[in-house]
């Protein structure tokens, strides 16, 4: 008589539990997996300890702001969206923020070998011209080793005698 699936107690229940975690395997495969990851690189850190130290008790400081919730569009609806859309997926790497308030007065930039590449320098023209236009100075600072807190005091140290109105339209 031929062996079938039934007449081992341990073939069967094998099978299924193969079969389980090849479909688990797939499904698995199939869905993103997320995995938390650092909100700042070295170099990023380095200099927000010395930007939190050069901006002392005037400013907040804030990280990877998107440009979208620091700039409002003012357009029709279609030219809107397509604007939008231009300052949606963009992002800064620091803004620092009136103490009181808490409006945004200026912006930070800490530019890397990346923002020599062509695609990179368009997009560096573009950032620029759009907080130039909404009345947000924008500072770039090279990567460093190390940073001077006093520089870095020199340079935004005027956004608090000259921190400009700000609208409240497109905040939740």
């Amino acid at each position: 008589m031929g062996r079938t699936l039934t007449s081992s107690p341990f073939l069967l229940p094998a099978l299924v539990g193969l079969a389980a975690l090849v479909l688990a395997a797939v499904l698995l495969g199939r869905r993103p997996r997320y995995v938390r990851r650092a909100l700042l690189s070295p170099a990023e850190k380095r200099f927000y300890r010395a930007l939190l130290e050069a901006a002392g008790p005037r400013g907040v400081v804030v990280t990877k702001v998107r440009i979208a919730d620091l700039l409002a569009v003012r357009a029709r609806k279609r030219v809107y969206w397509k604007a939008f859309h231009k300052i949606a997926q963009k992002h800064v790497d620091f803004v620092v923020l009136d103490p009181q308030s808490l409006e945004p007065v200026c912006a930070i930039e800490l530019d890397d070998s990346s923002h020599e590449r062509r695609d990179r320098k368009a997009r560096d023209r573009f950032v620029d011209s759009a907080l130039a236009g909404a009345g947000l100075p924008l500072y770039r600072f090279p990567v460093r080793r190390q940073y001077d807190r006093a520089e870095i005091a020199r340079v935004i140290g005027s956004w608090t005698a000259r921190a400009p109105k700000v609208s409240s339209e497109g905040s939740g």
